[in-house]
């Protein structure tokens, strides 16, 4: 609050009277706690008056917003422990989130996205819980997960357009992703290194990561609930790290547009998808590996809401061969689910018998 005194325009002391008035009425509510009684409302930290507002509160009760390029620091929040809400860290200049450092639970999602000059999350080292969706988006300078090693089971995991990431360090702790855990557009990621923890999952989208090379830190997960996406991650030849997994259960397998992908040779332990197979231009794909695979569309759902495919087409090196004997695999251990009736079954453009 000392930079505060130094106001000098009677603008800036009505504004310092008007914001303390607020904090006094609003965040801290008549019994002076120190907690914020903003239930469903909407903080929004501007500047350094807004931020300072908040010396003192353990508890933000809405969502707090920090969408400023002219703070330094998030100093004034180091007595924040829970935010009942969701917490913005958008479109600011902050190179850590140092303040933040006793922050142990978001009681609704988590987003930190545009940051240009952000590199480190090693401030929410004791954040616990996040209960709905971490969104980690376009932050040109972070390398890694570093502060996130309490996290231990995450609804929802979104992680996108980070130019500088290169793996997954810091959430080895990381159990559990309960909905969709989405990995995309991040051009520096190699690997998935720090994901070893992980065992349940229920939708993997991993797009257009151009230098990923291996994924094999994914080797703890057997089975996923939803569908499993793998698509224009340009530098990634095998799929090592999925051997253990058995089953896909409610969803889709989707392998696309992966040039520099040889073998499905690791999914030989697949034995179930739940609704559809597609597989298709990758163009050095060589070789399908699926020998464990036996049941495809089993799922049963109303036949206006399912769309089943099984597709295999315009993998440039794939003989059409190794395509027909997997089809015929399937179809000889009864493994066409009932959806699969009426269901074209495509095998087309891979290279011919060979």
């Amino acid at each position: 609050m000392k930079d505060l005194m130094n106001l000098k325009t009677g603008w800036n002391i009505y504004k310092l009277i008007l914001i303390i008035t607020l904090a006094a009425f609003v965040l801290f509510g008549c019994g002076g706690s120190g907690d914020s009684n903003t239930e469903n409302s909407t903080y929004r930290v501007h500047d350094a008056i807004d931020l300072d507002a908040l010396i003192g509160v353990n508890t933000v009760y809405g969502d707090l917003v920090i969408e400023s390029s002219n703070l330094n620091n998030l100093n004034a929040l180091e007595s924040l422990e829970t935010i009942r809400g969701s917490l913005w860290i958008s479109d600011t200049n902050l190179t850590s989130l140092k303040g933040l450092d006793n922050l142990t639970t978001v009681g609704k999602d988590l987003y930190i996205q545009r940051n240009d000059n952000l590199t480190s999350l090693e401030s929410l080292r004791n954040l616990r819980s996040v209960a709905n969706q971490v969104f980690i988006q376009s932050n040109k300078l972070i390398e890694n997960f570093a502060g996130l090693e309490s996290l231990s089971s995450i609804n929802e995991l979104y992680i996108g357009l980070n130019d500088s990431l290169v793996n997954f360090t810091g959430l080895e702790n990381l159990h559990s992703v309960q909905s969709f855990f989405t990995i995309q557009n991040n051009y520096s990621l190699t690997s998935l290194d720090g994901l070893e923890g992980l065992t349940k999952i229920r939708y993997l989208s991993l797009s257009g990561n151009g230098v990923l090379t291996s994924i094999e830190s994914l080797k703890n997960i057997s089975s996923i609930d939803g569908s499993l996406t793998i698509s224009e991650n340009d530098s990634l030849t095998t799929l090592e790290g999925l051997e253990s997994l058995a089953s896909i259960k409610e969803g889709s397998l989707n392998i696309t547009d992966n040039s520099a992908l040889i073998s499905l040779a690791c999914l030989k332990n697949l034995s179930t998808i739940g609704r559809s197979l597609i597989i298709s231009s990758n163009s050095s794909l060589t070789e399908l590996g699926l020998e464990g695979l036996n049941s495809v569309g089993n799922l049963i759902v109303p036949a206006n809401v399912a769309h089943y495919q099984f597709q295999i087409s315009n993998n440039n090196d794939l003989c059409t061969s190794q395509a027909e004997d997997l089809k015929f695999q399937i179809h000889d251990a009864g493994g066409f689910g009932p959806s699969y009736l009426f269901c074209e079954k495509t095998v087309s453009d891979n290279k011919p018998d060979c």
